[in-house]
């Protein structure tokens, strides 16, 4: 995606901030409705408790006014007038009637409110059953409880129209305040959103403020929470990686335009002294070779710089092969003989047979031979040049060591980077591109595996190579070259 579509994405229609509210906010509804309504039933339960207490007094002061006694009409009449004028809030009803259905006295009113039809089965007198509430033809509240003592039916009842409206009172003060913590919780945890994802927006616009001129700058984590820390540091880490990029691109760029320029400057030179006069067949001829001799050495230029780039694209992986290591390594031997005799130096190869590694065929000439190359190169007459291979548990070695002049401490980090030269003047003598490393670097990591550099002054350079095993799982990334000295 461009940068120009990145810019073009639309932005969610909730912020972070929003949402955290909404999850605050719906969390403390949901918990404070769970609280109301189980102080709701609580409530409730408790207001029933204390009316069928209420009803199971009453049902024993009437049934103990007649117990073991003939019942008299006139003076349940008498008592059921007085109890009807006893309590203010909590108003009882009582009614006595025979099996037949003969009413022997009630409270005022109570053929009204309460007839003997909405009362449920009667139970025994000395284990009386909970009361159960009903509602009257006008919609009023009551809790009922009807018992048979001896040859009577009882029934008695309370009005709970009282409690019906202190439960609806509370039901409406819960809504008005439930509505208000709402509000309340939802303005606090906006609040508390704004200033938990502040430390967000910091690392956001300090984000926006890099800047090709300012990837030196970092994210400071020493005041983050710790959520937001680890990310911080990523973050940084990323920031590292991209102005080391950054660096060795602006580097690259220049030792591209650097050593262009030279071999550019040959050609314009040479058509100008061909062109500055009339010239004999043979000076023409051999004008165009020097320049043709300059174009080959463009071409070899672009060529690695091609193969370089094309080997750090992580998503290309070479084909593998099956390849006999001491063939291989006597082959490339066999090629570079003649290059060795000339320069006097020997080749020797140290390779047990039956050895085998996975790697692509040519990719693995080619890391060998720059290899071999640059050794012979830098290698006095007289001395030595050795590829040599063993095989590992996990990865196989294959190394080049020369008995040349060595490389300097200083140096050695440096000699995979591209257009980098030990000695630039000699390097000019031999012909190089100051390429040769950097693709051996290229090869060894599309191969998943790592380069280790021992060398030492006056004693000799000794270059390792190191693939994965085939029956071993390739390392996830490529290890950078390791170091010696």
């Amino acid at each position: 995606m461009s940068l120009r579509n990145v810019s073009e994405v639309k932005a969610p229609r909730l912020s972070l901030a929003w949402r955290l509210t909404a999850l605050y906010a719906i969390s403390s509804w949901a918990i404070m409705g769970i609280f109301v309504a189980i102080l709701y039933s609580a409530v409730q339960v408790a207001f029933e408790r204390e009316a069928d207490e209420f009803l199971v007094d009453k049902l024993h002061a009437v049934t103990d006014s007649f117990a073991g006694k003939n019942v008299q009409i006139a003076e349940i009449q008498r008592d059921l007038r007085l109890d009807s004028t006893t309590r203010r809030y909590v108003r009882g009803y009582i009614r006595v009637q025979k099996e037949d259905g003969t009413i022997l006295g009630e409270t005022p009113g109570m053929d009204r409110l309460v007839p003997p039809e909405l009362f449920p089965k009667p139970g025994d007198a000395e284990n009386p059953p909970p009361g159960i509430s009903i509602d009257n033809t006008e919609g009023n509240q009551f809790r009922v409880l009807a018992v048979r003592a001896g040859n009577v039916l009882v029934q008695v009842a309370c009005d709970r129209e009282h409690e019906h409206d202190i439960l609806e009172t509370f039901r409406w003060y819960m809504v008005i305040l439930g509505t208000l913590a709402i509000i309340a919780t939802a303005a606090m945890s906006y609040s508390v959103a704004q200033g938990g994802i502040r430390p967000v927006r910091e690392i956001t616009r300090t984000a926006r403020q890099i800047r090709t001129s300012t990837l030196h700058e970092r994210l400071e984590q020493r005041s983050l929470p710790r959520e937001l820390h680890e990310l911080a540091g990523t973050f940084n880490d990323m920031l590292d990686r991209l102005e080391d990029s950054f660096l060795r691109l602006s580097r690259f760029s220049a030792d591209i335009a650097h050593e262009l320029r030279t071999p550019v400057n040959n050609l314009r030179v040479e058509a100008e002294v061909a062109i500055s006069r009339p010239r004999s067949t043979q000076e023409y001829k051999e004008v165009l070779g020097s320049v043709l001799e300059e174009c080959d050495r463009l071409s070899r230029i672009i060529d690695q710089l091609l193969f370089i780039a094309r080997a750090e694209n992580l998503n290309q992986r070479p084909e593998l092969h099956d390849l006999d290591v001491a063939n291989e390594l006597g082959k490339i031997a066999e090629f570079y003989e003649a290059v060795a005799l000339e320069a006097g130096v020997t080749l020797k190869v140290e390779a047990p047979d039956l050895l085998r590694v996975r790697a692509n065929r040519e990719l693995f000439r080619g890391a060998v031979g720059n290899l071999v190359s640059n050794a012979i190169a830098y290698t006095p007459k007289g001395g030595a040049v050795t590829l040599a291979a063993e095989s590992r548990d996990s990865e196989f070695c294959i190394a080049v060591a020369d008995t040349g002049a060595g490389i300097p401490v200083d140096a050695i980090p440096k000699i995979f980077d591209r257009f980098y030269r030990v000695d630039p003047a000699r390097a000019k003598t031999l012909g190089g591109t100051g390429l040769g490393l950097a693709i051996v670097k290229s090869i060894v990591q599309l191969h998943r595996g790592r380069i280790d550099v021992q060398s030492a002054l006056g004693r000799g350079t000794r270059i390792a190579l190191y693939f994965p095993n085939s029956g071993a799982a390739p390392a996830p990334a490529p290890s950078p070259a390791r170091v010696t000295t």
